[in-house]
C-alpha cells in the first residue's frame, strides 16, 4: 500500500468468523493517539484494495473475505 497513514503498522491478529465471511483484524501502530487512529482510517479506506488483493491471492474462497480493523491497545 502506499498510504502515508498506514506507516509502522503491524497486524497482531487476525480473527475469522467460522464462514471465513468476516475477519476482524487487530493492527498495533506506532505513534500517538492521533496518527495510530490515522492507521485505522487508512486501512480502512483501502479495504477495498486490500479485499482485491486477497481475491488474487486466494483463489479457492467463494467470497472474499470483509475485513474489520480495530487498534489492538494490548501491547500499550
Amino acid at each position: 500500500m502506499n498510504d502515508e497513514r498506514v506507516l509502522l503498522a503491524t497486524v497482531s491478529r487476525v480473527t475469522p468468523t467460522p464462514d471465513l465471511r468476516h475477519a476482524r483484524v487487530m493492527v498495533s501502530a506506532i505513534g500517538n493517539d492521533a496518527q495510530r487512529r490515522d492507521v485505522i482510517a487508512g486501512l480502512r479506506h483501502a479495504e477495498g484494495f486490500l479485499r482485491g488483493e486477497l481475491g488474487h491471492r486466494l483463489e479457492n474462497l467463494k467470497t472474499v473475505t470483509h475485513l474489520h480493523f480495530e487498534l489492538d491497545e494490548s501491547i500499550a
